[in-house]
């Protein structure tokens, strides 16, 4: 009886370290894959690589301008805009002025 078991035991480590062989060799395939995945493997990768930068920083370089000369249509209107309206307020002191003055001249005959 003894003897099955030790025969049993050594059968199933023998298909353990079969088994792990297996598994083992499969993982450094797939690891040594994601790895060769993730590392360029040539110069004209490199390039592409260096390339799509350049563009992804061109195509913030132009959002930024059109940023710029958006805001500074927006100040030169608002500018527009304020001369407008103290142009309107001198206007409005001036008519004060001379409602004033009439209603004073009206306050001193009267």
């Amino acid at each position: 009886m003894p003897v099955f078991f030790c025969g049993g035991f050594l059968a199933a480590i023998l298909l353990a370290f079969m088994l792990m062989s297996h598994v083992h060799h499969r993982a450094v395939r797939l690891t040594r894959r994601s790895i060769e995945q993730a590392i360029p493997l040539s110069m004209v990768e490199l390039q592409a690589a260096k390339d799509g930068l350049r563009a992804e920083f061109a195509m913030s370089m132009r959002q930024l301008e059109a940023d710029v000369v958006r805001l500074r249509f927006k100040a030169a209107t608002q500018l527009a805009e304020i001369g407008r309206k103290s142009e309107m307020v001198i206007r409005l002191k001036s008519e004060l002025a001379k409602t004033s003055a009439v209603a004073g001249r009206a306050g001193r005959q009267g």
